[in-house]
């Protein structure tokens, strides 16, 4: 057994051979009780624990309760989401060490070298070694005879040429980000003072302003306004392209085919949903921005902000007969767009209802009946059969080209109509320039 307890021994401290003979202590107290009251042992031992437990931690500290806050994540994750938040997280946590360490922001953006600063538990921004990295070149090894020779790339798992391969587009891209981000942000940069770590007000609300920018931008070039719409589209399109599920029970002739025709219908109620509540978002999205203070007031291209005037009237854009008034100001907006979006919602979870009840029914079989107790009693009602087909198909088309109750003869292809020109009208007329 080795004896730690040696001076001389290699890896031998005071403070180790120390807790070594707190440890054999304890053990021969413990040999030396074997027939004593336990409450004694507790009693003794304990407290010799205690004091072994407090030497311990003061042998080996205890981790810091909070991770190493990197700048390289940190422009990683500027670099995916183009945010103007990250940025200026950045530049208020590494700003002054940047400069100081003779490095610009600005250039390490554009895609070059990355410094490996870290804000530790002091928090404050320190500059580490660089991680290892991968080899330049491929590996090489000692033959026998201890001569070195190269290995041949086909035989290694992953080839310098192969990872050569993979980084370039990886570094394209980021430099491609890169400026776009810096195209976008110009104005923000020539506010931040590059050897300070705090953000005034008037940066903050260019920051402000750039996320507004953007948001208004994406939204009118049509990125899903919500993860909902986006889950939706996508759900749509794959049960387009992908091949049916073969069912639990399999269906032949008249049943088959109506199941199928009605699960058309299901897809195209659902792509018409998608589409109109993209529409009806963007636009309460610009409507409302007039209750927003400056700079989240902005539309797209940020040039003009949304306002109320309550004497600024437009027309309506829909059919005749949906509302007393035909022209209305912002608010007005706001109210009709959104009464006609309950109406619509409405009539579409009817349908779908309709359509989940007719392929139920098809699969359950011709006859539904629920059987309820009452009193001891048992009776049974026979459920009408939900609208076939064509029933089903007559709603739809009168949904889409006829008229939705409560919207003053619209259709619902018409609200969609109207709802998108609500939009370019609200972009014009309740907005002024910055």
């Amino acid at each position: 057994m080795v004896d730690f307890t040696t001076p001389n021994l290699l890896g031998a401290s005071e403070e180790f051979n120390k807790l070594v003979s707190q440890f054999d202590s304890i053990k021969a107290s413990l040999k030396g009780k074997l027939e004593a009251e336990i409450d004694d042992v507790k009693s003794e031992v304990g407290s010799s624990l205690s004091v072994l437990d407090a030497d311990m931690k003061s042998l080996i500290p205890e981790l810091p309760s909070t991770p190493d806050i990197s700048f390289i994540s940190e422009v990683t994750n500027l670099i995916e989401t183009g945010s103007a938040s990250a940025l200026a997280n950045i530049a208020s946590q590494f700003g002054g060490a940047l400069s100081g360490g003779g490095f610009s922001l600005d250039s390490i953006l554009a895609g070059g070298e990355i410094p490996n600063f870290v804000i530790g538990p002091n928090g404050l921004p320190a500059l580490k070694p660089d991680d290892v990295g991968m080899p330049d070149t491929d590996p090489e090894r000692l033959d026998e005879d201890d001569f070195i020779e190269e290995e041949a790339a086909s035989s290694l798992l992953t080839p310098a040429a192969e990872i050569s391969s993979v980084n370039a587009p990886l570094t394209l891209d980021a430099s491609v980000t890169a400026e776009k981000f810096k195209e976008n942000t110009k104005a923000i940069q020539v506010a931040v003072a590059s050897e300070s770590g705090e953000i005034s007000d008037k940066v903050k609300e260019e920051y402000d302003k750039a996320d507004a920018v953007a948001e208004a931008d994406a939204i009118k070039a049509k990125v899903a306004s919500s993860p909902q719409v986006a889950k939706i589209k996508d759900a749509v399109a794959t049960n387009k392209s992908l091949p049916p599920k073969t069912p639990v029970i399999e269906l032949v002739g008249d049943a088959a085919v109506e199941i199928t025709k009605l699960k058309v219908i299901q897809d195209e109620l659902s792509e018409f949903k998608n589409k109109y509540t993209f529409e009806h978002q963007k636009l309460m999205q610009l409507l409302k921005k007039y209750r927003k203070p400056f700079p989240h007031n902005l539309i797209a291209g940020g040039k003009r902000k949304v306002v109320f005037n309550e004497n600024k009237t437009e027309e309506l854009p829909f059919d005749s007969g949906a509302v007393s008034e035909k022209s209305s100001n912002i608010k007005g907006f706001i109210t009709v767009y959104h009464n006609f979006n309950r109406m619509v919602m409405r009539d579409i979870k009817k349908l779908d209802r309709k359509i989940k009840k007719r392929i139920d029914f098809i699969k359950g079989g011709s006859v539904t009946r629920i059987v309820t107790k009452s009193e001891g009693e048992t009776t049974t009602k026979t459920i009408r059969a939900p609208d076939n087909l064509s029933g089903i198909q007559a709603g739809f088309d009168g949904f889409l080209g006829g008229s939705v109750r409560g919207t003053g003869g619209n259709s619902a292809e018409g609200i969609l109509v109207a709802v998108e020109e609500a939009f370019e009208i609200a972009e014009t007329s309740f907005t002024v320039p910055v």
